[in-house]
C-alpha cells in the first residue's frame, strides 16, 4: 500500500488494484484502543483486565476513489499524434535499420 497525493489535493491510498480517497472523520464518542494484560503482570490484575493503549477522537475513512480523468488528459495531451510525425517515425526506423547493419 502507498499513500499518494499532491500538496493541494486530498491524499489517496493505493493498493495493487484499487485506489481509495482518504478523509478524516471526527468521532462524537471516544474509541479506546485496548490490549490484554501481559501474562507477567496478570497476577496483579483481575482475569478480564485490559490495558488502555490509546484513545481515538477521529478515524480515517477510505472510500473507493473515482479516477481523475482531467489529470490523465493533461498527461497525454503532450503525447498526441500529429500530422507530419510519419516522417519522424520513418527516420527513426531508418536509424534502427542502419544500427542493425553495423551491430550484429
Amino acid at each position: 500500500m502507498t499513500i499518494k497525493g499532491q500538496s493541494n489535493e486530498d491524499a489517496v491510498l493505493c493498493t495493487a488494484d484499487k485506489t481509495f480517497s482518504m478523509r478524516s472523520i471526527g468521532l462524537s464518542n471516544t474509541v479506546l484502543v485496548v490490549t490484554p494484560v501481559p501474562d507477567v503482570c496478570a497476577s496483579n490484575f483481575a482475569e478480564d483486565a485490559l490495558i488502555i493503549r490509546d484513545q481515538l477522537n477521529e478515524i480515517i475513512e477510505l472510500v473507493p476513489a473515482v479516477p481523475k480523468l482531467h489529470k490523465l488528459a493533461a498527461v497525454i495531451r503532450d503525447r498526441q499524434y500529429g500530422e507530419g510525425q510519419e516522417d519522424d517515425m520513418e527516420q527513426d526506423d531508418n536509424a534502427v535499420c542502419q544500427f542493425r547493419r553495423v551491430c550484429p
